[in-house]
């Protein structure tokens, strides 16, 4: 008798286990459950954008870090120019690269480096055509001297006007390509030298942000 009263004592405590172990794994079911919808709401939000910008921003080099910061405080400092966001490209004319704001509308290519008070030694604006043809650029509002890369459209330097000086009175000198280009490369006065860049190298350009 009392072996059997055990047994059913047992068999009670067995199945309350069971239940219980139901109950939790329903409890789990349905806590995955509200995280997979949450999840789901996050990726569709505004949020969800922000934490992916910010994973593709810590996975670059700290370099292109650099670069895309400097970008937006100079387009900051700018006023309205900060409207247009400019992209940043990545241009590697030779051996040697340089991380380039884009001008690629009118506006921004009117503008240029004018009234800039510096630019990095790595850094440089890229001018960017719709159609190849000869371009002529001054240097009006400039205050620094420059090197001009005139790039074909398939992305060789044509020629460099190395050392431009900044224009002091009308009118302002034109410097014009020899030939029909696609793209130009403003960077610092005396950077194709000092790299060793040539009419004839190869450039590659590619989009950062």
């Amino acid at each position: 008798m009392r072996e059997t009263a055990r047994k059913v004592a047992l068999h009670l405590r067995n199945n309350e286990d069971r239940r219980n172990e139901d109950g939790l794994r329903e409890k789990d079911a349905t806590r995955d459950n509200c995280r997979r919808v949450k999840r789901a709401r996050l990726r569709g939000s505004t949020l969800w954008t922000m934490l992916n910008r910010i994973r593709s921003f810590l996975r670059r080099t700290a370099s292109e870090r650099f670069h895309l910061i400097w970008g937006l405080i100079c387009r900051s400092h700018n006023g309205s120019r900060a409207l247009e966001t400019p992209a940043t490209y990545r241009v590697t004319v030779g051996y040697t690269t340089v991380y380039a704001e884009a001008a690629d509308t009118p506006a921004q290519r009117e503008m240029g480096l004018m009234n800039r008070t510096y630019l990095n030694e790595d850094a440089g604006m890229l001018f960017i055509f719709q159609t190849q043809q000869q371009q002529g650029f001054w240097m009006k509002n400039m205050r620094f001297p420059l090197d001009v890369v005139f790039i074909t459209a398939d992305k060789h330097v044509l020629e460099i006007y190395a050392s431009v000086p900044p224009c002091t009175s009308d009118p302002c000198a034109l410097y014009t390509s020899s030939a029909p280009i696609q793209y130009a490369l403003e960077v610092n006065a005396g950077f194709a030298a000092r790299n060793g860049i040539a009419s004839g190298d190869p450039v590659v350009i590619v989009l950062v942000s």
